[in-house]
């Protein structure tokens, strides 16, 4: 015995050995919990948390914004500053104004020049000569300010477009990652019952070989039969085992998939209930692609293209903003008086206007346009090949369908002629090897019936996620 089947039957008896109860599950309920336990849909959901506080702190932006101070300042330093004095003239006021007291030559009536060379004034006053002393330690000041955007070039709006925007993004990127977990829902389902059929199926023409061998066991006890015919029976049972082998195997590998799928132990035992309920559904006629969460994803990304042309405009434009601020102050003190009042009430208005930036904003303007225009781009591309996609499974769902419906013929033409073939074998007017070919055409048209339902249903669950409706 190989490593291959040594492994295979010991993971078979570890899963036999730990298998829990079974489990009785419809295909809904499989969705449900696949969507609860997937680890893209919880991805998704928390994106789309994220967005909508994004949104929520843009929404700010609109709205002043109110803040507090305070400080406080030690130092062990004391500013100070010794005053020389000095002299300063004197003016008298004249019709005109203040006139300088000027000293006149009585000779020439000019002004005198003093030995600086400057004229000389009658009459001076001294400044005498002074200390300063600035004390900045222990003074604190706390307050608050207010602040308002009242113009800055679109930038807010741009921005709070942008993350709304965002939004949405998140909400289809969530509509997505729920239709793709269905869809793999959907396909691990209808596998694992497409298993259990062709379990069911094999093992059905195993008793049918193994009936048809002990038959001829007797006859060949009882001479009637030849050694031969028995031979050529065994073969058949041998592979009808292989065939069943293979069937159990697919089944418990299956099973394990929509375990993973749905967040259940891989050894529970899943029933799958309410499988024949509901008729697969036949279009003929186009679908509409813009339910797609993908299609409307590149509509949205081409607007978030636009709003940051808005964006890259505005950081051009002139801004305008208000603030005010109300604050407390004490300690700053000059040759031991206070210097500053205790309460203090500020507004302030601002105003920029960008004049020349070397074709800065020019071009970071093109760029976002050329962005945009990228995005319309790929929109029309992904457009054609959604609708190439569309197309695609809406042929392959009506392939399907009838392949169900030839294969439905053929198994029904196969059970006939199996009918007749073991009716003539009976009777002896059959050869055991056309008998033994029935079967094997009967078990053949079962089989591929199987496999044309399986694939009419996945087939259908891809062209509704292709449209969006799933």
């Amino acid at each position: 015995m190989n490593i291959s089947k040594i492994v295979l039957l010991s993971l078979s008896a570890a899963l036999v050995g730990t298998a829990t109860a079974q489990t009785r599950l419809t295909l809904e309920e499989c969705r449900t919990m696949a969507l609860e336990n997937n680890h893209d849909m919880k991805a998704a959901q928390i994106s789309a948390e994220k967005a909508g506080y994004d949104l929520r702190a843009m929404r700010a932006n609109f709205l002043p914004k109110i803040s507090g101070y305070g400080y406080y300042l030690y130092t062990d330093d004391v500013f100070s500053y010794q005053f020389a004095g000095t002299y300063l003239p004197i003016y008298t006021m004249g019709s005109e104004g203040l006139v300088p007291d000027l000293a006149l030559n009585p000779s020439t009536g000019q002004p005198v020049i003093g030995a600086d060379g400057n004229p000389v004034f009658n009459q001076y006053a001294a400044i005498p000569p002074m200390r300063f002393k600035l004390k900045t330690s222990g003074t604190y000041s706390a307050g608050l300010k207010l602040e308002q955007p009242i113009y800055l070039g679109g930038k807010i709006r741009s921005a709070y477009k942008m993350a709304r925007i965002g939004t949405e993004l998140a909400s289809l990127n969530k509509e997505q990652s729920r239709a793709a977990t269905i869809l793999q829902v959907d396909e691990a389902y209808w596998q694992y019952v497409k298993t259990l059929e062709l379990v069911k199926s094999a093992s059905s023409y195993l008793e049918t070989v193994q009936a048809l061998e002990k038959r001829v066991s007797d006859g060949v006890a009882t001479g009637m039969s030849l050694r031969n015919d028995q031979l050529k029976v065994q073969v058949k049972v041998n592979e009808a085992n292989l065939l069943l082998s293979k069937a159990r195997n697919g089944q418990m590998l299956a099973q394990m998939n929509l375990c993973h799928i749905v967040g259940l132990p891989l050894a529970t035992d899943i029933q799958i209930v309410g499988a024949e309920e509901g008729a697969p559904m036949v279009l003929h006629g186009e679908g509409d692609i813009a339910d797609r969460p993908e299609y409307k994803m590149l509509e949205q990304e081409v607007e978030l293209r636009s709003r940051e042309v808005a964006l890259a405009r505005s950081e051009f434009l002139p801004q305008v903003g208000v603030a005010a601020g109300y604050g407390y102050s004490h300690g700053l003190n000059l040759n031991g008086s206070p210097l500053l009042s205790d309460d203090t009430f500020v507004a302030v208005a601002s105003v920029s206007i960008p004049l020349f930036h070397w074709g800065e904003g020019r071009n970071k303007v093109r760029a976002a346009r050329a962005e945009e225009q990228l995005s319309r781009e790929k929109q029309a591309k992904m457009e054609e090949l959604m609708h190439l996609e569309e197309a695609q499974y809406r042929f392959s769902m009506n392939d399907a369908a009838l392949q169900v419906t030839l294969t439905e013929q053929s198994l029904a033409q196969a059970e006939e002629n199996l009918r007749m073939s073991r009716d003539l074998y009976e009777t002896g007017k059959e050869t055991l090897v056309n008998y033994l070919e029935a079967q094997t055409q009967w078990q053949k048209a079962s089989s591929d019936l199987i496999e044309a339902q399986a694939e009419l249903r996945i087939s259908q669950s891809r062209y509704l996620k292709a449209i969006g409706k799933l």
